[in-house]
């Protein structure tokens, strides 16, 4: 049997190359991330009865690896509210598994936000992941804004009773913060706040998200940091997305993925990216990660598969409530201040 050829591109984490030739196999990679991975899937709403269909059917794959908890998305000014209740409880009656509810309140009433939060309640979501949302162009205005920022959004989300808060994090910086001090400093009041984990937003450079998890190390919540990994196959529309963001994709990276769009190479490339990302991760002792899997579960389930994580017996699992740690202003050392939260209003 004639030798594998190997990929011979660059590798922006120095791990894996990215891929040229067009052909993968778990026999390439250098090393393998192992069967221990904790797995975490994000979906988003389905509009009709037959979209809910397709991607219940979707998850079939996904639900094999016994993920931690399966993420539905919430649109923008709350657009998408019951059909996030309706797929989150399709999720939890087909698989038997945690379920976790985005919830956003830009361009909302408060009694909305509320409304949307008893709802999911009374159909047994107990996890939340409490966000500021997308600002939205002409929306019309409401009479206040439902909440001063997204600090005290989760300190209200926090006193209806869920079980498990999550927020966001940003490796590359969030496109809105003044500095990456800032954006550290909101990251821990929104811990301080109620929050007890936070998931980042994807990234490609690892070292950002992991000079972001030693941070963060400091206060003793560096396991309740999570990275956001993206199973993209479009490198064009991956891009167009991070700008949309504010993630940076590193120069190398672009040039690489631009030799190769729209080309048969392109999916090989895509995910030669991704198996780049989560070996640099998981040789730095990352076992977590949540999947953003834009409702394909093919692209995810391949990547795993390639990386030797393995599925389990069951998709059952159960969350403990869990409590926050908090800080008072005097903890945080020079760059790690007290804000005014006033002039603070992103998540």
């Amino acid at each position: 049997m004639p030798a594998q050829p190997k990929p011979n591109g660059a590798s922006i984490n120095g791990i894996y190359p990215l891929n040229d030739v067009g052909e993968m196999g778990a026999s390439s990679l250098p090393v393998k991330a192992g069967r221990q991975a904790k797995l975490s899937f994000e979906v988003f709403p389905a509009k009709t009865a037959a979209g809910q269909k397709t991607l219940l059917n979707e998850l079939e794959g996904l639900a094999g690896y016994n993920p931690e908890f399966i993420s539905v998305t919430y649109g923008a000014g709350g657009s998408s509210r019951n059909g996030t209740a309706a797929t989150a409880k399709a999720i939890q009656n087909r698989y038997q598994t945690q379920v976790m509810a985005h919830i956003t309140y830009s361009a909302q009433s408060r009694a909305d936000v509320i409304a949307s939060l008893e709802q999911f309640k009374d159909i047994g979501i107990r996890q939340i992941l409490a966000l500021r949302g997308d600002e939205i162009a002409n929306a019309p205005k409401t009479e206040a804004q439902a909440f001063a920022n997204s600090v005290e959004f989760i300190s209200a989300v926090k006193e209806m009773g869920f079980d498990v808060i999550r927020t966001t994090a940003y490796p590359d910086i969030h496109k809105d913060a003044k500095d990456a001090d800032a954006d550290f400093d909101w990251l821990l009041a929104k811990f301080d706040a109620g929050a007890y984990e936070a998931i980042t937003q994807f990234f490609f450079d690892a070292d950002h998200f992991l000079k972001l998890r030693d941070r963060l190390d400091k206060y003793g919540f560096a396991d309740r940091l999570i990275p956001g990994i993206l199973a993209f196959q479009d490198a064009q529309k991956m891009q167009n997305f991070a700008q949309q963001c504010g993630v940076y994709i590193p120069p190398a990276l672009k040039k690489e993925l631009d030799k190769t769009a729209n080309s048969e190479l392109a999916e090989a490339h895509a995910l030669s990216v991704l198996l780049d990302l989560w070996l640099r991760l998981s040789a730095e002792g990352i076992s977590r990660y949540h999947v953003y899997t834009l409702n394909k579960s093919r692209p995810t389930q391949t990547l795993l598969e390639l990386l030797g994580v393995g599925k389990q017996a069951s998709c059952q699992l159960s969350a403990p409530p869990v409590t926050a740690k908090k800080h008072s202003s005097s903890d945080f050392p020079k760059g790690e201040k007290a804000l005014n939260f006033s002039k603070m209003s992103y998540l």
